[in-house]
């Protein structure tokens, strides 16, 4: 493999984690504002639901563009720009 695929693969795999950390400390955050504002108006939890929603399905599909790299074509450099159905 060429330098430039292994610095792209590095990047990928580290940006994940950050994210997927990051996406943890949002679930805390998530669970803390139930337990902290439980009287809050039923829109703004409703927001806090969908933003928490949207984050763990974003987290979901990087993952899943990380196990398409890496398992199903691993070694094919190919396949390293294209998006996953």
């Amino acid at each position: 493999m060429s330098q430039l695929m292994n610095d792209t693969y590095g990047a990928f795999l580290i940006g994940a984690l950050v994210a997927t950390f990051i996406s943890g400390m949002n679930t805390l955050q998530t669970i803390l504002y139930f337990r902290l504002y439980p009287d809050d108006p039923s829109k703004l939890q409703a927001l806090v639901v969908a933003v928490l929603c949207l984050d763990l399905a974003h987290t979901g599909l990087h993952w899943d563009t990380l196990w398409y790299i890496f398992i199903e074509n691993f070694g094919n450099p190919n396949q390293m720009d294209v998006i996953p159905k």
